[in-house]
């Protein structure tokens, strides 16, 4: 017993530092600055653009072959060369698509006001916050659940 809560709390610790941490690295952006600098404010997000926006991003993944095997803080070279195609031809528009869904912009828009740069500093944030939150409530149930078998 004493090592499940011991478990336990160390896994609502380790949630906590990185909730912390996601916080620091990739806080939520209220604006973006277009590339010719015109301020616009970002929309709140509503379930159905969760939904949207995270069908897209599994697209993104399912279309990058071996995503699970890719150790991305150490890619080599290679591997790098050989994302290069499918990421040119594959993840543009389901990219495209996830920011005009934030800003509630047309793709077209999104294509001739932002860079890829303001494009990542919006989705990040989003996607490792829900990230983090779907973790978060899947150990809190666990944890639950393991209460009520016991």
């Amino acid at each position: 017993m004493t090592n499940d809560k011991n478990k336990e709390e160390k896994g609502k610790e380790n949630i906590e530092k990185l909730e912390g941490d996601l916080d620091v690295f990739f806080p939520t952006p209220e604006f973006i600055l277009t590339i010719r600098g015109d301020r616009i404010e970002i929309p709140l997000v509503c379930l159905e653009k969760e939904i949207e926006i995270g069908q897209a991003i599994t697209r993104i993944l399912k279309n990058i072959p071996d995503f699970q095997k890719l150790d991305l803080r150490n890619l080599q070279g290679d591997q790098i060369l050989k994302l290069i195609p499918i990421v040119v031809e594959k993840l543009p528009e389901d990219f495209i698509f996830i920011v005009s869904k934030f800003l509630e912009k047309e793709p077209e828009w999104v294509k001739k006001n932002l860079d890829l740069n303001i494009c990542i500093d919006l989705i990040l944030p989003f996607f490792f916050k829900t990230f983090r939150q779907l973790v978060s409530k899947l150990t809190k149930y666990e944890s639950l659940l393991d209460s009520l078998n016991t």
